[in-house]
């Protein structure tokens, strides 16, 4: 009886410290997430392509552009003038920082921003609030950054 009650908990411990297991990656927030992408385009017209595989100096210099260019989505500036456009004073800095993400869409030039909120709703709003402001901050912040929607924000289905 002893064996048998000895391997029942070693099989319940082992259960459970396989099911728990640590990651260095934070936890991705759940919620309902509605995005947009963009491209940016500089003042002569010329796009920051992002070649696969084979980078030369002119493409890593646009692959840091692009990297500038997520950053300042997802800045302070950006963010603040997002919640004045959306004149929404219970909304904060800190939970925007949260819900708003951007990244560069693999091997192109595009910028995914995505927004993750409670309600599909707050989402959506966010997330076209921001397709709307961000354009002409941007422009502001970097001389000749011509920013165009590619995708426009739809109001999710389906919660993460």
């Amino acid at each position: 009886m002893k064996k048998i009650l000895a391997i029942f908990f070693i099989v319940i411990i082992s259960i459970s410290l396989t099911s728990c297991s640590v990651s260095s990656e934070p936890a991705e927030k759940k919620g309902y997430t509605s995005f947009y992408t963009c491209v940016i385009n500089n003042k002569n017209g010329d796009s920051t392509i992002i070649l696969s595989g084979n980078l030369d100096s002119s493409s890593a210099n646009s692959e840091k552009l692009l990297n500038i260019y997520k950053k300042i989505l997802v800045s302070k500036s950006i963010l603040e003038s997002v919640i004045d456009y959306l004149d929404n004073k219970s909304l904060t800095l800190s939970q925007m920082q949260e819900m708003v993400k951007a990244e560069i869409v693999d091997n192109t030039e595009m910028i995914k921003v995505s927004v993750t909120a409670e309600t599909p709703t707050d989402a959506y709003s966010i997330a076209n609030a921001h397709s709307q402001t961000a354009p002409a901050l941007l422009a502001q912040i970097i001389d000749g950054a011509n920013m165009k929607i590619v995708d426009f924000p739809v109001l999710p289905t389906e919660k993460k």
